[in-house]
């Protein structure tokens, strides 16, 4: 098994997310698809398919974020699972066991909301989702700095206003 960064495309939603035990776990796709250049131009290569096991609130996270066509960023541990179809053929499966999961800001945005302990995730994530609410939500302590908007009345978004929002 060997620690590996891979970036790459979800092919489909994730699974539904599910409970070994006591202890979240999510699985989605991840196509990775290495651009090749022939005669001077760029093709797409070969894709190579993982599948990923998400574990504990990284699986709550990804649940509440992740969407079929996102280009994501994986650090995991990767392995190989060989197995025998009904037809006798021999299949190999590459899996990679989530370490840290997000997106690749190359072609999208993202909004990203801080998960607090205690609260729970209610929509949200990137992508354009709404703001997290109770649970493990993302509910900025007042204190925050970079929670929302300044304490002094206004922020880098209010017209006119050329200060920083701390």
């Amino acid at each position: 098994m060997s620690i590996i960064t891979v970036v790459g495309n979800l092919t489909a939603d994730p699974d539904q997310l599910r409970y070994a035990g006591e202890t979240p776990v999510l699985n989605a796709n991840l196509a990775e698809n290495n651009r090749v250049k022939v005669n001077g131009q760029w093709q797409d290569g070969e894709p190579t398919f993982y599948r990923l096991n998400i574990w504990r609130q990284n699986a709550v996270n990804a649940a509440e974020t992740l969407r079929k066509g996102l280009e994501v960023i994986v650090v995991g541990t990767q392995k190989t699972t060989a197995w025998t179809d009904r037809e006798g053929q021999k299949r190999t499966n590459l899996e990679i066991d989530v370490d840290y999961i997000g997106p690749s800001l190359r072609f999208q945005t993202a909004q990203v909301a801080k998960v607090q302990k205690g609260q729970a995730q209610q929509g949200g994530g990137f992508g354009g989702g709404q703001a997290q609410q109770s649970g493990w939500g993302a509910q900025q302590p007042a204190a925050d700095p970079w929670g929302g908007a300044a304490a002094g009345g206004g922020s880098w978004d209010t017209p006119g206003s050329s200060e920083p929002p701390f």
